[in-house]
């Protein structure tokens, strides 16, 4: 029993421990799943968002009506039958062109009985001055009087005008004397310019003529010193070869010693050839001997230097070529073997060789000499062809400066002589003028003394009534014909007829109708009206960009420009105080029509290319703003302009960073 007892009480232990461990692992598998499902589910809500540049524009909407700028609604201003149309609705139409008109036949008929009274009125007012001759004979007296005064009316005011020309011709003359004055100066500082820039043209030519022949002349110097170098440097090569020529051929009695012992071969083959090496010798010495006595006492370049030099070199060359020719013809011995024949042989052509160098470099230094001198000639005559030619403009020059003196002076002369004739001619006008006045004034005190006298005795009140009747009968014909003209009504634009009431012809047209007869519109003038409340106002200006979206039109924005801002304020129905603000569109487009409900942005401000965030990135927290960024930190920023969707970050954010929501 004890142990079945035990076996049970362990068996319920053991339960126990079960359900404990499986209720265990539940809870580690339910947390598990909830902390994965939390991580998975922020991880879909968590967006990054990369700051980056974008172009922000910080606006003002409103919302209002588009209405038509030009917009006539026309009535006739009375009233009667409609006779006839002209024109059909959205017809096109000019300006003062005929829309439609009244039956005007008794409004003519009016106008005639209105004429026969106005001429029945005058025939009794004339009846009534015949009637009495004082009467007529006042009436003559007193149309003299009135016309002495309308005489002098018309004279003084024809005369004003003949002054008030003269005065405006005095006043043309000097306004020219003023332009000749400004003109002339033109002209003469013109010319005076060109005269002074040809003078500075020719000194410069001068200066550079002064230039050139300075450098040529140094480059003929330079040319010169070179060859005379060449010279002092070639006269010790020519005595020495002249030397090797002794030694060989034994013409002085310098060298005898040299050649005694080959002297007797060097013949033998031709012995004239050693006489002709010999006579060349004494040449080329001669010439050589001449030559420097003459170098040495005028050590510069002449004329004929360089063809003397080249002649003693020419001489130099025959007296190397006879040597050479009477070493050829000598024969070779034991004591005078080939090799010592031609080892002279050798240095005897290079002797030549270098002297005929020398000939060549001499030759070079005359033709640079030459070319230098020509080149020298040629710039100077090339350079006083140039100054002959600013001379010639100089001269011209000069001419055209006098001639612009002379031509001014005569000018302003004239100019000067107006001004006088003009003065004397308004003098002379305004002494006739009150000379005239005075005559027309002592017509007119005639006139009125006459008429005072013959009315002395008659009593005008008889002929009131007469005159009462002909003004009564004269505003009825004024008011007959407006009536004719009011029976037509007119465009005062060109555009179009955008309605007409009443198209039915003998239609009863009343005065002051309830709706407008026609009413004509100008299409192309709509504009957009929004009303700005105060505290908006102080943000709009004339001319302000705006950008305009209409409800009816999908994808169409229109800019504009604020073209008025009313100053008179209007209140609406919860006492709202609002401005009026009229838009012009930049461009009207077709689609447009009036009465479109439209939003419009003000642009406040614009800024192209700035950091930007989304809106909802930002978070305010005790009147500051943060973002989290990718790390999970938070940072204080501070933010301008926004445009509903993206706002501007000015600090502690730069390009590329990256920020959660």
């Amino acid at each position: 029993m004890w142990i079945l007892n035990e076996i049970n009480s362990r068996s319920k232990k053991k339960n126990i421990k079960n359900i404990i461990m499986v209720f265990i692992i539940s809870i580690i598998i339910i947390s598990w799943i909830y902390y994965y499902y939390i991580k998975a589910t922020n991880k879909i809500e968590i967006k990054t968002y990369i700051v980056s540049k974008k172009d922000i524009t910080s606006n003002l909407s409103a919302d209002w009506k588009v209405y038509y700028k030009e917009q006539y609604d026309i009535n006739f201003p009375i009233s009667w039958t409609l006779l006839k149309l002209y024109k059909n609705e959205w017809d096109s139409i000019k300006a003062w062109e005929n829309i439609a008109s009244l039956d005007d036949k008794y409004l003519k008929i009016n106008l005639d009985k209105a004429n026969i009274v106005l001429a029945t009125a005058n025939s009794n007012l004339n009846a009534k001055l015949a009637s009495k001759w004082q009467i007529w004979d006042l009436n003559i007296s007193r149309a003299q009087l009135n016309s002495s005064k309308t005489t002098l009316e018309a004279n003084i005011n024809q005369w004003k005008i003949e002054v008030k020309t003269l005065e405006d011709s005095l006043i043309s003359s000097q306004r020219d004397l003023e332009n000749a004055k400004k003109s002339t100066q033109v002209d003469y500082l013109s010319s005076q310019k060109a005269f002074e820039s040809a003078q500075n043209d020719l000194e410069n030519v001068k200066n550079n003529l002064s230039t050139i022949i300075t450098q040529e002349n140094l480059n003929l110097f330079n040319s010169k010193q070179k060859i005379q170098t060449d010279i002092d440097s070639i006269i010790p090569q020519i005595k020495s070869s002249l030397k090797n020529i002794d030694m060989l051929i034994w013409v002085t009695d310098l060298n005898k010693s040299f050649n005694d012992h080959f002297e007797v071969y060097l013949w033998a083959k031709n012995s004239s050839t050693k006489i002709e090496a010999e006579n060349s010798f004494r040449i080329a010495k001669y010439s050589l001997d001449s030559f420097e006595s003459e170098w040495k006492i005028d050590n510069s370049i002449k004329n004929d230097t360089v063809e003397l030099f080249l002649s003693v070199l020419d001489n130099i060359s025959l007296a190397w070529e006879k040597t050479i020719e009477t070493l050829r013809n000598s024969i070779v011995s034991s004591t005078y073997n080939q090799s010592t024949l031609d080892s002279q042989t050798n240095w005897i052509l290079q002797d030549l060789l270098s002297t005929k160098t020398n000939i060549s470099k001499i030759i070079l230094d005359e033709q640079a000499i030459k070319n230098t001198q020509t080149n020298f000639d040629n710039k100077v005559s090339n350079q006083n062809d140039i100054i002959n030619s600013y001379e010639l403009k100089l001269e011209i020059a000069k001419i055209n400066y006098d001639k612009v003196i002379i031509n001014n002076k005569n000018i302003i002369d004239s100019a000067l002589q107006k001004i006088t004739n003009s003065q004397n001619q308004l003098a002379t006008a305004k002494t006739k003028l009150q000379a005239n006045i005075n005559l027309a004034n002592s017509q007119i005190w005639i006139s009125q003394a006459n008429l005072d006298y013959k009315t002395d005795s008659f009593d005008p009140r008889e002929l009131e009534p007469y005159k009462v009747s002909i003004e009564s009968t004269k505003k009825w014909v004024e008011e007959a014909k407006q009536k004719i003209i009011d029976a037509t009504i007119f465009s005062p634009i060109d555009w179009k007829i955008w309605k007409l009431t009443q198209t039915k012809i003998g239609t009863q047209i009343n005065q002051n109708p309830t709706n407008a007869f026609v009413t004509i519109i100008n299409k192309w003038t709509v504009y957009v009206e929004a009303r700005i409340e105060e505290w908006d106002i102080s943000n709009i200006s004339l001319w302000q960009k705006t950008n305009i979206k209409f409800n009816s039109l999908e994808n169409i924005e229109v800019e504009g420009k604020v073209s008025y801002i009313s100053d008179k304020a209007e209140t609406d129905i919860n006492w709202i105080v609002t401005y009026k603000v009229e838009i012009r569109f930049n461009k009207i487009i077709p689609e447009i029509k009036e009465w479109y409900t439209t939003q419009i942005y003000f642009v406040l401000e614009e800024k192209k290319q700035i950091l930007s965030l989304p809106i909802e990135l930002i978070k305010d927290e005790n009147d500051k703003k943060f973002v989290n960024l990718k790390t999970w930190k938070k940072l204080e920023i501070k933010t301008w302009i926004e445009d509903g969707d993206y706002i501007e970050i000015i600090s502690w954010l730069k390009e590329g960073d990256e920020v959660i929501n």
